[in-house]
Parts: C-alpha cells; sequence; structure tokens
C-alpha cells in the first residue's frame, strides 16, 4: 500500500487591488475631519462631493489631471460667481491633499490649476431704518428666543450656533464677555459684553433651570431653541428677502469700523486668524477716518500763532 501525500494546490496570485476612486477618497476623507469642522461645514461638504461624484462619475483618482481639472473650472465659471468657484475649487483641492497625505496620489493636481481671485466677499449691514425695523419684528415674535439672539449678534458679532448653543457657562457675567468655546474656526474666543445685550442675559439668568446648560432651551430643555421658522417670519415682517442672520455679524464689524476701531480690533472680536478676511470692512473704516484725523492736526499740528519778540528799549 503506498502512502499518498497531500500536495495543495498553487495559491493562486493575490488580486490587483482595485484602484482608489473618487468617490473613495470623498468617504474617507469626510469620514476623517468630521470632528474637526462644524455640522453646517459638513453637510456643505457633502452636498459639493455628490455634486462632484454626479460630474465625474466613478472616477480613478489617476485619471483626476490638472488638464481635467482646468476643464472642470472652465465649466463652473460658466454657471457660478468666481467666489463660489474659488470656494468649490478649495474644497476639491483639501480632498486631494488628504489623499496626496494617504499616499494615493503622488501630487496633487489642484496645485497647478489658478484660482480666480474670491472676491472682497458679500458685505451687508443694516440701516438705521431697517435694523430698527428688524428688532421690531423680533420682539413681537412667539418665539422668547429670537430677540435676544438678534439682539445678541447685533452686540457681539457672533455667529447663529454659537449664540443658539451658548450655555450659561460661556457667560461670564463677572468680567462682562462671553467665552465662546465652540467656535466655526475650533478656537475658543472672548467678546465683550455690554448693553441692553448683558441686561437680557442678566435677567434670563435670573429665570433659569439650574438643571439646564443651554442660555436659549427648548421647551424640554434638552436641546437649543430652534429659530429658524420665527427669524424667517421676522425678516419678512421687517422687509428684509435678501437679509441673512449672517449679515447681523456683518453689521455689528461695519458699526465698529464706522465707530472708529481698527482692522486688528474687529477681527480679534470676530474671530478672524487673517486680517485679509476682515479687509472687507477696511473702506468703511477709509470712509470715516477724516473726523480722526482731523483731531489729530488740531492736537499736535495746528499753526502756533507766532510769539511777540521781546522789544528793545
Amino acid at each position: 500500500m503506498s502512502l499518498i501525500t497531500y500536495a495543495p494546490p498553487p495559491s493562486a496570485a493575490p488580486a490587483p487591488a482595485s484602484p482608489r476612486t473618487l468617490c473613495d477618497l470623498f468617504t474617507a476623507y469626510l469620514g476623517d475631519v468630521a470632528l474637526e469642522h462644524q455640522a453646517s461645514t459638513q453637510y456643505q461638504q457633502r452636498m459639493f462631493y455628490q455634486m462632484v461624484l454626479q460630474e465625474f462619475g466613478p472616477l480613478p483618482l489617476a485619471d483626476v489631471t490638472p488638464d481635467l481639472l482646468r476643464a472642470w473650472k472652465a465649466q463652473l465659471t460658466t454657471r457660478y460667481a468666481r467666489s463660489t468657484v474659488y470656494r468649490y475649487m478649495s474644497f476639491l483641492s483639501c480632498a486631494l491633499r488628504y489623499a496626496v497625505d494617504c499616499e494615493w496620489l503622488a501630487a496633487n493636481p489642484m496645485a497647478k490649476i489658478r484660482k480666480p481671485s474670491p472676491g472682497r466677499g458679500r458685505v451687508r449691514f443694516l440701516t438705521t431704518a431697517e435694523r430698527d425695523r428688524l428688532l421690531g419684528a423680533c420682539r413681537a415674535s412667539t418665539n422668547p428666543a429670537l430677540y435676544p439672539i438678534v439682539l445678541l449678534a447685533l452686540s457681539t458679532g457672533a455667529r447663529k450656533n454659537e449664540l443658539r448653543r451658548l450655555r450659561w457657562s460661556e457667560v461670564d457675567f463677572a468680567h462682562g464677555m462671553l467665552r465662546l468655546l465652540k467656535t466655526k474656526g475650533q478656537t475658543a474666543r472672548s467678546v465683550p459684553l455690554l448693553g441692553e445685550a448683558r441686561q437680557l442675559l442678566e435677567a434670563l439668568a435670573q429665570q433659569r433651570r439650574p438643571e439646564v446648560a443651554w442660555v436659549f432651551p427648548s421647551p424640554h430643555g434638552r436641546t437649543s431653541r430652534d429659530i429658524e421658522y420665527a427669524w424667517t417670519l421676522a425678516r419678512q415682517q421687517a422687509q428684509l428677502p435678501n437679509f441673512r442672520f449672517h449679515d447681523l455679524r456683518h453689521t455689528f464689524a461695519s458699526y465698529m469700523a464706522m465707530a472708529g476701531a481698527s482692522l486688528r480690533d474687529i477681527a480679534d472680536v470676530l474671530g478672524h486668524v487673517k486680517i485679509a478676511m476682515t479687509m472687507q470692512y477696511a473702506h468703511l473704516i477709509e470712509g470715516h477716518s477724516t473726523h480722526a484725523v482731523q483731531r489729530m492736526i488740531e492736537t499736535f499740528l495746528a499753526p502756533q500763532a507766532p510769539k511777540k519778540g521781546r522789544t528793545n528799549d
């Protein structure tokens, strides 16, 4: 009887790995940076990447060439403003840089494409009459959080979600400051709390429930209060159809500029990392600098009357 030894069949060669696609990149990128961005920013990125996938389909990353991106940029310029084209190119460039970090690409093909100038940006601020109409409509709202949130936005320059999700632990009455911990830039900042805005928060502090952390809680107290419907209604009543909540932040910065604040002052309060972001308000400072220069001239450089010389007898 002969022994028959078992010889396993030769192992099959491993199948070549499928090339990474744009879909793979966007899924990995959004999952990795999710904790670095606010929910609103994540939503904008997801919508943008879905738009890109609809245009390019399951495209391998190796096929994302500078020539392809130039053609894509040319299409964007026929459909969107240059600021939007700049933002879309920046969104895609962030994902492509991530691909380089993951060694899925040797280089970022977007680095070879010239981005359009983003422009100065939209600066829309309230006139006196518009401000009075808007605040009046907010006072009359059935949503008790709307007026104090809008007034705080005008008084501090804080963003909507920074105020809507404000917690009592971030309100420092002793020093007259809001200590904003969860900001868009992920960097905590402090802003002065003054005037009627402070008075409103002091009144709300007297009514707060100890177990509720939110300054503007929902009726059940487990989440912050939503103001979208109330804001839309108040804006319509104030006859401001093209005015966004974010324009309250522009209004605050514009009022500061017209009151004589420097660009550095405005940048510090708004939390701008780069002074270039604050340059959109520079023209308002220039338009209101004449009086400051005039005061300086009168104080230091006014012509001096000649002193009378002593006459010799």
